[in-house]
């Protein structure tokens, strides 16, 4: 949350999404920024964002294939974060912030 936090306070809640596949976060507001739904209002928030901060749990829940495919899809700058998707973001050479990894 304290992305999300940063991102609200640097670029005001209006020009923050946030996306989720739990239900129980669907439709709440954190910060400012109603959740929406990430099966249905993903690829139309990255069709119109001009970058995507993507959490790198979805190389687990197996939605990382469908994100790498629309950020291409629409040229987009994008960046995964998390210690989850650093190895395979360094194998498959897809950027990626990783705040606990070390070289």
């Amino acid at each position: 949350m304290a992305l999300l936090e940063a991102a609200v306070n640097s670029f005001g809640a209006d020009q923050v999404f946030l996306t989720d596949l739990n239900s129980d976060r669907i439709g709440r507001e954190e910060y400012g920024v109603k959740v929406l739904d990430g099966s249905r209002d993903t690829e139309n928030l990255v069709q119109n964002a001009d970058f995507i901060l993507a959490t790198g749990s979805t190389i687990v829940n197996s939605t990382a294939d469908n994100l790498i495919y629309l950020f291409q899809k629409y040229d987009k700058l994008f960046a995964f974060y998390g210690n989850t998707i650093s190895g395979p973001a360094y194998l498959l050479d897809l950027s990626h912030i990783c705040f606990y990894g070390h070289s």
